[in-house]
């Protein structure tokens, strides 16, 4: 069976249409796949930085703990009876 001129147009806009849109669909796949890859290195710096924060409070607190500590014993050591004033 022939194909009619305008059926064959037709075809052929269908063909283009569908061409156009896988192109245009697949740029766009391109550009979320690249978005996703710098949202991905951005999101593991961020990362970084809280870990390398984090590190840094862990540090700070461990510190301030230490000073507290040795403030304690010497607080003890100060309010303790003298050693020499004890009979054996």
């Amino acid at each position: 069976m022939p194909m009619f001129a305008s059926d064959r147009n037709r075809r052929l806009a269908f063909q283009f249409g569908r061409q156009s849109g896988l192109r245009s669909t697949n740029e766009i796949v391109e550009q979320l796949q690249q978005q996703i890859a710098a949202e991905r290195a951005q999101h593991a710096f961020n990362m970084e930085m809280m870990h390398k924060e984090n590190l840094k409070l862990v540090r700070e607190n461990v510190g301030l703990r230490l000073d507290i500590a040795r403030r304690d014993r010497e607080a003890a050591f100060a309010q303790a009876p003298s050693p020499s004033g004890m009979v054996h």
